[in-house]
């Protein structure tokens, strides 16, 4: 029932129509279609207002249409002032918004195909058109549509993998992904790779085939020493002691044999680097 030439208040869908926001969203550009019809007392119809052109649909407590650009109307094609009264809005296609033919059918254009020419402005005739090569079945899901090596139709290819088959990638995870198998053949490196379960701290090494080798010590090796005493001849024997009548220095005897000596290395086994288990997977 709105008047003059501003928003339309939109209040509900007639009989057997739907609203608006039933089937376009707030802000959504429609063409649209005004109609208001005058009857007399009898219901004779004796004239009619109407306007047709690009409008805004604003949703909120009241949903209006914004008459934004009017193109055809029994104003001259300008904004109509409606008066009082019911007022019939429709979306409906505006004649010369609608792509037609570029030129009749001809002698000829028999087997061609109708195609929409790329500035959407008319149709055209063409003779051949790329089309898929063929039909699409329940396996199809997610695939491609791509053009086909000779250019002369459509081919439905599945998505390439971002990794190659036989890609080998390291996982920090129990087990591979989905169209990855797990190499058993690396275990226990020192990245730790693991044949068996990723993410777990476990496993023990034995270190071996260490040698420590042995030395004979020498001479010089030993601290500078002596073991000094004096010895003298006391009435035809050997004495000691400030009464020998002459002395001489003696060194006592030297003991050992001179065998080589090591230094033992021993290692309880039980020492393991901190580690967060992986798997190697390759891409099949």
């Amino acid at each position: 029932t709105t008047t003059g030439t501003g928003p339309i208040a939109l209040a509900g869908a007639s009989p057997g129509f739907r609203r608006f926001r039933s089937v376009a969203g707030n802000g959504q550009t429609v063409h649209y279609t005004i109609e208001q019809v005058f009857q007399d007392e009898s219901g004779a119809v004796i004239g009619a207002d109407w306007e047709s052109g690009v409008g805004t649909l604003v949703y909120g407590a009241a949903d209006t249409l914004n008459r934004t650009a009017p193109a055809e109307s029994s104003n001259g094609n300008s904004a109509v002032d409606f008066l009082s009264g019911i007022k019939d809005v429709y979306v409906t296609p505006v004649a010369k918004a609608l792509p037609v033919l570029n030129s009749g059918p001809a002698v000829g254009d028999g087997g061609k195909f109708l195609r929409l020419k790329a500035d959407l402005s008319s149709y055209e005739l063409v003779a051949n058109i790329v089309y898929l090569a063929a039909a699409i079945v329940g396996g199809d899901a997610g695939k491609a549509v791509v053009v086909n090596g000779a250019g002369t139709g459509f081919s439905l290819l599945a998505k390439p993998d971002a990794f190659p088959a036989g890609t080998r990638l390291i996982f920090p995870q129990a087990t591979a992904p989905t169209g990855w198998v797990q190499d058993t053949s690396v275990n226990d490196r020192v990245i730790s790779i693991t044949s068996g379960a990723g993410g777990s701290v476990a496993g023990s090494w034995v270190i071996s085939g260490l040698v420590v080798g042995g030395r004979t010590l020498t001479e010089a090796n030993l601290a500078l020493h002596d073991h000094p005493y004096i010895g003298g001849n006391v009435n035809g024997g050997v004495g000691l002691g400030d009464d020998a009548k002459t002395s001489t220095q003696q060194s006592t005897g030297g003991v050992g044999s001179n065998s080589p000596h090591d230094h033992p290395i021993t290692h309880s086994g039980g020492w393991r680097h901190a580690y967060y288990a992986s798997i190697i997977a390759t891409k099949v």
